[in-house]
């Protein structure tokens, strides 16, 4: 089994491959038109159609066969099969994909409906650029990220690689998101309080404890807010700050229990 450096020097050298044939590997802009959740919703349309479709995303698979390749990419919202013929693209972009594409590149992709042999919904690529080489392997497809320490080290490839997660990242921004519309509407302010402070707070709580280079001075991560905000409080957003906890703090808990139940069913 190659190492990982092993494996970064080989993406190194594809690297300098897509620079040698004159494409830029990290392009300022991107060409597309749709998402791959929008193609496949409509993708009887598209078919009938028969019209060119711009998407871009990353590659999670490729399966070559002979003359071709299917390879499957995501771009977040969704995932599809696209379908790479050396007939279609030529022989020489089809030689630059088969030698410098790897899984987790990003490409930007054109092409129009097909329906495969197999009856899987696809794209016939008409041509391809790579949008970003990726470096860095990503985790083995079957077995996924297992190690729970590096799950929580490294999240990115946790929900890259987890669905499940990935949903669960999306709802909690959702909940948060609803909460602050909430609050808003009910005339409520929000404001930020330091995340430093020159005096050790908190209570009984142990300090975390940093040195500021250059103000040569010792600070104190904070550990509650409410001394900031009695600071920055007029009598009527000190009340309002006090009602919040009396008045809506309750509903908004049963609120966020109800949208985490209706999301799992």
């Amino acid at each position: 089994m190659s190492t990982f450096e092993e494996i970064r020097g080989e993406r190194l050298k594809k690297l300098k491959a897509i620079k040698d044939a004159g494409v830029n590997p990290f392009p300022v802009s991107v060409k597309r038109d749709i998402n791959i959740k929008d193609v496949m919703d409509n993708f009887e349309n598209f078919l009938a159609e028969k019209k060119s479709l711009n998407v871009a995303g990353r590659v999670m698979a490729i399966r070559l066969h002979g003359g071709s390749v299917f390879a499957d990419i995501n771009d977040g919202n969704g995932s599809m099969q696209c379908y790479i013929k050396k007939n279609d693209i030529g022989e020489e972009a089809f030689a630059l994909f088969a030698d410098t594409v790897d899984i987790g590149d990003f490409l930007e992709i054109s092409g129009s409906a097909f329906v495969t042999k197999k009856e899987e919904n696809s794209l016939a690529v008409s041509s391809f650029r790579t949008i970003a080489k990726s470096l860095r392997p990503l985790p083995e497809k079957w077995h996924g990220l297992k190690d729970v320490e590096e799950r929580f080290r490294k999240r990115y490839l946790d929900i890259l690689m987890n669905e499940e997660v990935k949903e669960r990242f999306i709802l909690r921004s959702k909940i948060i998101s609803e909460l602050r519309n909430y609050i808003n509407g009910k005339g409520f302010l929000e404001v930020e309080t330091p995340m430093l402070q020159a005096l050790a707070g908190g209570a009984l709580a142990q300090p975390f404890k940093t040195h500021h280079n250059a103000l040569d001075i010792d600070l104190f991560l904070s550990l509650q807010c409410l001394s900031f905000m009695r600071h920055i409080a007029t009598p009527i957003i000190l009340k309002i700050l006090l009602k919040i906890f009396s008045d809506i703090w309750w509903k908004l808990s049963l609120e966020a229990v109800r949208l985490f139940a209706v999301s799992r069913e």
